[in-house]
């Protein structure tokens, strides 16, 4: 099934922040750290790969058979993963269950130099755990996502050297606008016909 063009222009921005940040070749790229529960996480994989990046995955409850489909190879320990990765890209929705997944001591094992992306959710990494890793001035990121939003000129994360800023606009495409257009349509059509369309609040 072909994925949607929010997840693709997600893609394409998590693999244009890898090339405008590090210049690097696809030889330079050994590892991807892909937090795997999205479309957008296997559109990277699939552009990553076709550059000639080798791409390893992480997540704590996906099936083998996902990984495979995508092309990535499966890591259980993160830790691992994310001390030999040359670019860390996050892929995760926020729910209970990932809230704070990626924690101070799994960024400690960030190495020097490799870049770090997030077009994810910002609360899926512990709290102030990203800004202290990346104070440290040896880790350049590229982030969308930030825990409060919109972004201020007096955060502390702008102050950071060596890293790419945007304002949560990795979803942004015209497929997306035009999805999010024929939604909204059908949600009044259906409502003043008496129907349910999408429906997600229970009336209990």
């Amino acid at each position: 099934m072909p994925h949607s063009s929010k997840s693709t222009e997600t893609a394409t921005k998590t693999l244009a922040y890898d090339v405008a940040e590090q210049l690097r070749t696809p030889e330079e790229m050994a590892a991807y750290l892909d937090a795997w529960l999205d479309e957008a996480a296997d559109d990277v994989s699939g552009i990553a790969r076709a550059l000639g990046m080798e791409v390893a995955a992480w997540n704590s409850h996906v099936p083998p058979e996902h990984f495979e489909r995508s092309g990535a190879t499966p890591v259980d320990d993160l830790n691992k993963l994310i001390e030999t990765s040359d670019v860390i890209s996050v892929h995760l929705p926020l729910n209970n269950a990932t809230r704070g997944i990626v924690t101070a001591e799994n960024l400690a094992h960030v190495k020097p130099g490799t870049l770090f992306i997030n077009t994810a959710r910002s609360e899926v990494i512990e709290s102030g755990a990203l800004l202290a890793r990346l104070q440290k001035g040896d880790v350049p990121a590229a982030l969308d996502v930030f825990d409060h939003e919109p972004l201020t000129a007096d955060d502390a994360i702008c102050h950071v050297p060596g890293i790419v800023l945007t304002p949560h606009v990795g979803w942004r495409a015209d497929g997306a606008f035009k999805e999010l257009t024929r939604q909204m349509i059908a949600c009044l059509t259906a409502y003043f016909a008496g129907e349910d369309y999408n429906v997600v609040v229970s009336e209990r």
